[in-house]
């Protein structure tokens, strides 16, 4: 496994373990710089929730920062082992939520269980879909928030994806983009709920 370092908060220089193979794709220091100035306001005892978590870098920067507690989803039995790994290594087993299985279905259980999360992070697959119509995981990723209760209405949802994948920016209900941000090869974009100001 590789290495990354934990950039600020009560871990700061601490390493992170990454998982093997292809795929995962740790995210770049300067991207998880540019997420946590955007929500540092609201980071302090926030539950997180963090789909395709891979390392689980994101969920605990966020605890370093001050974050209550982290849920991390993911398909991927390295990714997930990788995870534990890191999180007995910080002593952080009681803040960290650990879910193995699909995304999506995952997220469908969640919104019937009625759970609610202050910040949503997700980095899906670069360049995968999903359907013969080529719908990037981003994309489907997008629709399905936008229509579930998942994130508080004070939240900001964040999602990671390739500069070549499209999302569609405008036909959303209860979702708002505020900025998308070029960093590297990835766009990073920033969402609130509707009302939110």
């Amino acid at each position: 496994m590789s290495q990354i370092r934990i950039l600020a908060g009560t871990l700061r220089n601490r390493k992170l373990a990454t998982p093997k193979g292809l795929h995962t794709r740790p995210t770049s220091a300067a991207l998880r710089k540019a997420l946590f100035d955007i929500c540092k306001n609201i980071i302090d005892d926030a539950n997180i929730l963090d789909l395709f978590a891979g390392s689980g870098a994101l969920s605990i920067e966020a605890l370093s920062r001050g974050a209550k507690s982290a849920t991390c989803v993911d398909n991927n039995k390295e990714a997930l082992r990788c995870i534990r790994y890191n999180i007995k290594n910080l002593q952080l087993q009681d803040h960290v939520e650990l879910l193995y299985g699909d995304v999506f279905r995952i997220i469908k259980a969640l919104v019937q269980q009625q759970h609610h999360y202050d910040i949503i992070i997700a980095d899906p697959p670069y360049g995968a879909t999903l359907d013969k119509e080529g719908m990037s995981y981003a994309q489907y990723l997008l629709r399905i928030l936008d229509n579930s209760s998942l994130l508080s209405s004070k939240g900001m949802l964040f999602i990671e994806c390739s500069r070549s994948d499209i999302i569609d920016k405008e036909n959303l209900s209860s979702l708002f983009l505020v900025s998308s941000r070029r960093i590297g090869r990835s766009t990073l974009y920033q969402y609130i709920t509707v009302g939110h100001s």
